[in-house]
Order: structure tokens, then sequence, then C-alpha cells
């Protein structure tokens, strides 16, 4: 019994790598710099989801929110969370 948990638990550590990169999701990160010197972010909506799971109209103010909170905030996806 012992010698088939060894061999099933070096099999799962064996294709870990490969099955999670195709779970694990792919954060972006935001391009805050092209905000920095902005009064404010436009009212232009392209919504986008923060891996802090709100959903922000732009990534302007999504950049605002980093700012102002120093959160590391990353893009899960270019749609509402």
């Amino acid at each position: 019994m012992d010698r088939m948990f060894l061999i099933v638990s070096v099999a799962v550590l064996a294709f870990a790598d490969v099955a999670l990169p195709l779970t694990w999701p792919a954060f972006t990160t935001p391009e805050c710099d092209v905000y920095t010197n902005l009064p404010t972010c436009t009212e232009d909506t392209h919504l986008i989801c923060g891996t802090d799971g709100v959903t922000y109209p732009n990534h302007c103010v999504l950049c605002s929110q980093i700012k102002e909170t120093g959160m590391d905030i990353r893009i899960v996806a270019d749609s509402p969370c």
C-alpha cells in the first residue's frame, strides 16, 4: 500500500507543472506610467476586472486606485468581474 502511494504521489508531482499553467490565471500589470501626468481620469468606459475583485471603468481609474491605496492590483480580465 505504501509503495502504491509513493508511485501515485510521484506521478502527481511529475505532472503538476504541466497542469498548473493551464488552470492558473495570468494577471496583467497595468501600465500606470502613462497616467502620471493627468489631472483626472477620462470618463471613457473600458471595463476591466482587478485582482481585488472590483470592476473598474478603465485603466486610469484602476491606476488611481493603486496610487491612492498602494495595493498591488493587477488586471484579471478586460471585462467586468
